[in-house]
């Protein structure tokens, strides 16, 4: 099941679980609060606002995806500088995003409070005891927040997902707006369980006729009518605070600390307490489930492409030693990898790798250094993972992998070592300025190569005749020895004899210091190609027709330091053609578009 084939089922599952959610008002409901039973209407009304966030949003996305001049809009930037506490640069599109949903979460307490309130009001009036009515229907109201925000955030972010495909999403994109929505959720459930337990003093002056008017567990039945249904109906409660207690270790286990240090706890305690956290939410309110609905379908549709993607069980991979810290797996032809059709050859494929020999259940992202083609299989280069103690660099999966590489090198010198691979993919990272792109620059440094070579070897077979385009890649490294690798010499050969196309490494520890990203930016764009002249090279790419794509790899701080030179130009180019000045140094290009390979947020 491709992305294509694909895409049409998002708005079926959206129209399938409108529908299931509106018929379920109308059957028996099987959690312990049934919304609808009290509220109808509202119940219903609600749905229809969720469903219309989901509708507006989608469109939205859509126009942003399939309509250039509306991208452009959405990706302007309020301001350059990144925020300190999340660590993002405010654009108009997620700042109109931010609002509408605020704007629409917020807008439910209009047609929630009235029926809220006057529920509880007139089961008071019953026994003639209304203290604690508002802060009853405050609970019920900051409930129902919890719906919408809970609908938002259970939609799919992975790193391929369909929705991350269909509206052309970065996944770094898809990841802050995914912990962001985990923030806004975590306080409201926080207030809706902080206004429960300020309800609870007053219920606890009661008298005990009053206070047979509400089950503590249940404050919507009665003691009489939580008696006569049966105890499921006293879990409203109890299923809340399990729920709110798996949501806290849920955040907890997901900070950059702990996820950094211990993916394996991150992962598994992010699955696991899901799925018992959507369980008991569905038990603690109906319109939870509701709310779950088109999440949860989204989540079975990705995870139903990717077992259908999921290549063979047992595919023999060649594991070897590529010297000076890197480590090569060679993969054979694998049949339905080799259609064209489906974009085999494009660069900067994703996939991920299962080593049976390590562990049987850990799938590990790979960038393809070399795609499949009809004649071989993807290549794909690793180094051994650092910065922990070499105790737990021991169990870490590379040193693991890595020491099978040495074992065999050692008892058979430079032949490579056979084992099973499980593979998955390829996914095809969105990179389509690449192919249009005039000066196309490549970022990189350490293992972020990977993505940076299979774009080198693709623009040297298909767009090196061009006169007019120009490729540079720029690999910054800590020692000489680790540039020392095959692919970078049989690259540093075909350079030599193309003009237009270069290849600098940079030695951080040599005495050039840390890479300076801006600085690469402005010397590509103001030199251009070496063998001609800057006034030459722009009579020949004009200022209209020039585009520039810039492709960013590697640790942390180099991404930031690239994404940040690239605003700046960005935000420079504009400044220059609003003014209308004479062509220079940021007048070169007249489209300036950039991708950062960043996993994480």
């Amino acid at each position: 099941m491709s992305n294509w084939t694909s895409y049409p089922l998002v708005p079926l599952i959206f129209v399938v679980s409108l529908a299931l959610s509106i018929g379920l008002t109308y059957a028996p409901c099987y959690s312990a609060l049934c919304v609808e039973e009290f509220y109808p209407y509202a119940t219903r009304v609600h749905i229809a606002v969720f469903y219309g966030l989901l509708a507006s949003y989608a469109l939205l996305l859509t126009l942003r995806a399939y309509n250039p001049s509306f991208r452009r809009l959405c990706g302007k930037y309020v301001s350059t500088k990144v925020l300190p506490v999340v660590g993002k640069r405010l654009s108009l599109g997620g700042i109109a995003i931010a609002i509408w949903i605020a704007l629409i979460t917020l807008a439910s307490i209009g047609y929630w409070w009235p029926p809220q309130f006057e529920f509880y009001e007139a089961r008071g009036r019953v026994v003639g005891w209304t203290v604690g009515t508002v802060r009853l229907a405050i609970v019920g109201v900051t409930g129902h927040l919890c719906d919408i925000l809970l609908g938002l955030l259970i939609l799919p972010i992975s790193r391929n997902s369909i929705l991350g495909s269909l509206f052309q999403l970065h996944t770094s994109t898809l990841l802050f707006t995914h912990k962001m929505l985990a923030y806004a959720l975590l306080l409201a459930v926080v207030v809706h369980g902080v206004m429960f337990f300020a309800w609870l003093p007053v219920f606890a002056l009661a008298s005990d006729v009053n206070k047979d008017v509400y089950n503590i567990d249940n404050p919507t039945l009665s003691m009489e009518e939580s008696e006569h249904r049966g105890y499921y109906y006293y879990t409203v409660f109890p299923s809340g605070m399990v729920g709110l207690n798996l949501f806290v270790l849920i955040a907890i286990t997901s900070l950059p600390k702990v996820r950094r240090k211990s993916y394996n706890t991150f992962y598994y305690a992010h699955i696991i307490c899901s799925c018992i956290f959507f369980f008991m939410v569905s038990i603690h309110a109906s319109t939870d489930f509701y709310f779950l609905l088109p999440g949860l379908l989204l989540w079975l549709l990705d995870w139903t492409r990717r077992l259908l993607w999921l290549r063979q069980n047992k595919i023999k991979g060649s594991l070897e030693n590529a010297g000076n810290g890197w480590y090569r797996i060679s993969m054979p032809i694998m049949g339905r990898l080799n259609d064209s059709e489906k974009g085999q050859k494009i660069p900067l494929q994703t996939y991920y790798l299962n080593f049976p020999s390590i562990s049987k259940y850990q799938c590990h992202a790979f960038t393809a250094s070399a795609v499949s083609t009809p004649s071989e299989g993807p290549i794909f280069l690793f180094r051994r993972s650092e910065g922990k103690k070499q105790k737990k660099l021991d169990k870490e999966w590379t040193w693991e992998l890595g020491a099978l590489a040495d074992k065999q090198a050692a008892l058979s010198g430079a032949q490579p070592t056979t084992l099973d691979v499980r593979v998955e993919g390829p996914y095809i990272t969105n990179a389509a300025p690449f192919f249009t792109a005039t000066h196309v620059l490549c970022i990189v440094g350490g293992t972020g190569l990977t993505g940076a070579y299979s774009l080198a070897t693709s623009w040297f077979a298909h767009r090196a005749s061009e006169q007019s385009s120009y490729f540079r890649l720029v690999w910054s490294v800590r020692i000489p020895s680790t540039a020392e690798l095959r692919e970078i010499q049989e690259l540093e050969e075909r350079v030599r004899d193309t003009a237009n196309m270069d290849l600098i490494v940079h030695i951080s520890s040599a005495g050039g210091g840390r890479l300076n990203p801006a600085t690469c930016l402005h010397d590509f764009l103001a030199h251009g190609q070496p063998a001609e002249s800057t006034e030459k090279r722009l009579a020949k790419s004009p200022d209209s027709q020039a585009k520039c794509w810039v492709y960013c790899s590697g640790p942390e701080g180099l991404l930031d330091a690239a994404e940040t030179a690239c605003v700046d130009y960005k935000e420079k180019l504009r400044r220059e053609k609003t003014a209308s000045t004479s062509k220079g140094a940021a007048g070169s290009v007249g489209t300036f578009e950039w991708y950062c390979a960043k996993w994480d947020v």
